[in-house]
């Protein structure tokens, strides 16, 4: 392995900002921003989905 890499560290403090962020749970919103992202993420780049589109499919799918 390369020795600059086994060098690295990572700095305390983001070390300590992730740990707090995995004990945080997201709020109803949050995690459909989340799910509107991966969705997203996940279209074809040549689709003409938008995020709007998502979360109005989504928004008419949360009442079944």
């Amino acid at each position: 392995m390369n020795a600059i890499f086994l060098e690295q560290k990572t700095d305390p403090k983001v070390i300590e900002a992730l740990r707090a962020a995995a004990q945080r749970r997201l709020s109803p919103n949050e995690r459909l921003e989340q799910s509107i992202s991966f969705i997203f993420s996940s279209m074809d780049p040549k689709s003409s989905m938008t995020k709007e589109r998502i979360r109005e499919i989504l928004g008419n799918t949360a009442s079944l």
